[in-house]
């Protein structure tokens, strides 16, 4: 039992150090890193001078973000879009509500950070039959407390600039 145990964590221990190094995604352009929170989030669509910030569940350390939380998107130093829903490896998986600088919002459902079109839900066996091209997702969402914890991130983003961090910050 000894033995077996001790193989067990030899593995383990050889394997650690691998893993570690698979969530430094540098150098790959469909990754951006969030500096304050050390978050990797997936864009199957990068540009230049883009940078990402992640508030949510967790990173576990120095990795992917994972659990229910708010992307934030910038492009030139300027929010571009709020992001909300829930993140698997760094990936955007189900329904998010995303909301653009520009004032407009919708519901958009993802697969591995790549938007589809809406799934089809089967005939729950009421009397409506199912439903065409909508959604049973009723997303809890207070659009002004959520514009104030995005003002709220970009206060902060900005004293941690003033503060000399390498942080985009958008003047209000």
């Amino acid at each position: 039992m000894h033995k077996l145990f001790g193989v067990a964590f030899g593995i383990c221990l050889a394997l650690s150090p691998r893993m570690a190094a698979a969530m430094d995604h540098s150098g790959d352009p469909n990754w951006n890193k969030d500096d304050s929170t050390g978050c990797w989030i997936y864009n199957p669509y990068p540009q230049s001078d883009e940078a990402v910030a992640w508030e949510g569940q967790s990173c576990w350390g120095d990795g992917e973000a994972n659990g229910v939380g708010t992307v934030t998107w910038f492009l030139h130093g300027a929010w571009v879009i709020a992001e909300k829903g829930e993140m698997r490896g760094g990936k955007m998986y189900g329904t998010w509500i995303r909301r653009f600088a520009s004032g407009e919002s919708y519901d958009s459902y993802f697969v591995d950070s790549i938007e589809q079109q809406q799934p089809s839900y089967a005939d729950d066996g009421g009397d409506s039959g199912s439903q065409e091209g909508g959604s049973s997702y009723t997303p809890v969402y207070d659009g002004d407390a959520y514009m104030e914890t995005l003002k709220r991130q970009n206060r902060e983003n900005c004293e941690r600039a003033a503060q000399g961090a390498n942080i985009i910050c958008n003047p209000e």
